[in-house]
């Protein structure tokens, strides 16, 4: 992890060390559980949520 926001949220997770993608996604949604306080459980798969749509190049400069 090299953004130096998440840090704390990355301790004790090994991340970047293997090339294993289903590992490594374990691993960010366990960090996304961190920072969020909400970790992803059956509900929060299944609950019913607003769509947001990002217009097109809303991104661009």
């Amino acid at each position: 992890m090299d953004i130096p926001e998440y840090l704390p949220y990355a301790a004790g997770l090994e991340l970047g060390t293997k090339r294993d993608h289903e590992r490594d996604i374990h691993l960010m949604f366990c960090m996304m559980g961190r920072i969020t306080g909400r970790f992803a459980d059956r509900d929060w798969w299944t609950a019913t949520r607003t769509f947001y749509r990002i217009p097109d190049r809303s991104w661009e400069r």
